[in-house]
Formats: C-alpha cells, structure tokens, sequence
C-alpha cells in the first residue's frame, strides 16, 4: 500500500533507480572495468539498506572454510575513524577498523582480516601481506562492481520481501531487484520458526521472478547464555525469567531479539540508538538513568556482540559495567540444507580445484 511518505519521495528514487541503472549499465556492458582475483573471492551482500545479518553469515563462511582454507576477510569498516587500509590486530578498535569488523576478529583473533574502502587495493594488500591466503570474504560487496567476486552471496531478510519494498529513498532497496540476477546464491535471514512451506515457496518465486540462483534460508539461533562484558558468571537464557532485561542496541534491525528476549525475561525495557552508533560519555549517563529507574531487584542490561565491540573501549560507569551482558548469535541454515549450500559454494569458486 503506498503512504503519503512514498509517494512524496518517488520522484527522488526515480533518479536514484536511473543513476544506479546507468552505473550498473556501464559495468555489464564493459565500459567499466572490474577487478578479478588470483584467488576465490565470495562477496556477502544485500540488495536493501542494513539489518540483513551480513556479518553474521560472514561467521558462518569462516565456520565453513576455516579447516580447509587460509581465509581473509575484507569490510570497508563502515563508521570506522580511519582511512584507507587497515590491517586489523587483536587490539584493534572500533573506531579503527569499524564495529562489525572488530566483532568478526573477536570471535576469530587468528583470521587475515583488514579493512579498505577500495576492495582492488584491498585485495592485492591482503595478498602481498599473506601469500598463504586462498580465500578472500568480501563484507557488503554486492554494489562493489569494481571487483568481480567468484561467488555472489545476497541476503534478504525475511520481514522485508522485495514485492512489498521500493527503491530508495522511498523504500529500503538499494538498487533494482532485477539486478539480483549478479547473485550467485540468494539466502532468506532472519527466517521465523513458524514459516511454513507455503511461505518459503511463496519468497522463492518472488526472487525468482529476477534471479534463477538457489534460494536458501536461515535463521539466528541465540547463544545459551549471555555473557558478561568484563568479568562474572555467564547467566543462562533459561533463567532471564528471574530477571528485568534492559536491552541496548545500536544494530539496524532489532525487531527479532527484542522479540526473542521478551519471550525470555521477567520484563523488558529497551534502549535503542542508530546502527553502528559510537557511543559517548552522555550516552552512557543515559543509559544508567534509565537502568536505575527500572523497578526491579534483579536486573541486567543485554546488548549484541556488535554494540559490545564499540563499548569495549570507552569508560563505562562502575554502576553499570558488572551489569553489562552480551548475547552471541550464530547462523543456522533452515531445512537442513547447510551442507548443499556448502557444495554449491564449492562448486561456483571452484575451491576444490
């Protein structure tokens, strides 16, 4: 249904959509040239604005690889205070090499990751640096067409179906849903236990009506406990229910923890500041007046792993840091399908080979 608000601002996505079109023309047609790597290159991306799990899915492939490849990662480190390329280290900041970055390193110190806003000098750095790597994972690379990646991973979320969004500034979309048609593989995140089949079948024509790739889905499945920020015992989320949650987030798409957290905690109050959000002195007085006020004898504070690697290098009051917990989450692909989309991977790098 259109709003007021979309139809107010299609005449600013109809040029949008044309300046797009003709830079995308430019690139199919060869009158810009893309990059191509020595070595595999899977490039995990989206087709809308933020909040798909993309740096999620990025754990997954490690997962996936780690055993068998020497793995690179490579982010722009979007809200990053730095420039150029940045190799990162196991001290790196936030500010230095950006927040989802910095999460992939903490939950993978040995990986090659580094970050650059130009993904060609990025590539030939990380292999100039590591000749051993042999696989290169691209972060939010599917407008990126000055590289040409071996495999095309996009993410859709699930809440968002392409039929019911528009392009951008009027909708979430960054460019055509026909351009899916670069995608090597689609995958649907975000997927509710309570999807059935007819829902999947529903999802997959709609893309297939742009892109003949495999259409996969998967959900996040929350970790068993949440952990704290600095030092205590780990609470599982089985006991939430003796606690008041306040949960603070600075991610995208929020929509699903807050709903897994609910089903969870005793009571849940939130606190919710734009994505990759820096947080400040005064953000932290805010956010212990609003824990004080909750009424409760037993209370916490819970935040991603994203928000933790931005609150990890900044002075937290000691009111609250024994209080600050994170709850990790991993990617599961649905129905069963992980180990196909693994071949199907293999099969479009040609990794073993």
């Amino acid at each position: 249904m259109l709003t007021f608000r979309h139809i107010l601002l299609c005449p600013f996505a109809a040029l949008y959509r044309m300046a797009v079109g003709i830079r995308n023309f430019l690139y199919d047609y060869s009158f810009c040239s893309s990059f191509t790597a020595p070595v595999p290159v899977i490039a995990v991306g989206n087709i809308t604005v933020g909040g798909t799990g993309k740096t999620p899915h990025i754990e997954y492939l490690i997962s996936c690889f780690a055993r068998t490849h020497t793995i690179a990662v490579l982010s722009r480190g979007y809200k990053r205070k730095t420039k150029g390329f940045v190799l990162a280290q196991t001290q790196s900041t936030a500010t230095e090499i950006g927040d989802e970055p910095r999460q992939i390193k903490t939950l993978y110190p040995d990986i090659v990751l580094a970050v650059d806003e130009n993904r060609k000098r990025g590539i030939l750095q990380l292999l100039a640096i590591n000749r051993s790597v042999n696989l290169i994972l691209l972060d939010d690379a599917f407008q990126h067409r000055r590289v040409r990646p071996h495999c095309s991973i996009v993410l859709i979320d699930y809440s968002r179906p392409l039929s019911s969004d528009a392009i951008l500034p009027a909708g979430m979309l960054r460019e055509h849903p026909r351009q899916l048609k670069r995608a090597t593989i689609v995958i649907i995140t975000k997927t509710p236990a309570r999807c059935t089949a007819d829902e999947k079948l529903r999802m997959i024509n709609d893309i297939q009506y742009y892109s003949s790739a495999p259409v996969f889905f998967s959900s996040f499945v929350y970790h068993h406990s949440v952990i704290p920020l600095f030092s205590g015992d780990s609470i599982p989320v089985n006991r939430l229910n003796e606690y008041s949650v306040l949960l603070l987030t600075g991610i995208a798409q929020p929509a699903g923890l807050i709903e897994f957290l609910t089903n969870q905690s005793l009571s849940l109050y939130t606190l919710h500041y734009p994505d990759h959000h820096h947080y400040k002195a005064s953000d932290m007085d805010a956010i212990l007046k609003r824990f004080v006020k909750m009424d409760a004898e037993k209370k916490i504070i819970v935040t991603t792993s994203k928000d933790i690697a931005r609150l990890r290098h900044i002075s937290i009051p000691d009111l609250l840091a024994g209080s600050i917990y994170f709850l990790p989450v991993r990617v599961e692909i649905c129905d069963g399908r992980g180990q196909e989309l693994h071949l199907q991977i293999q099969q479009k790098i040609r990794i073993d080979q």
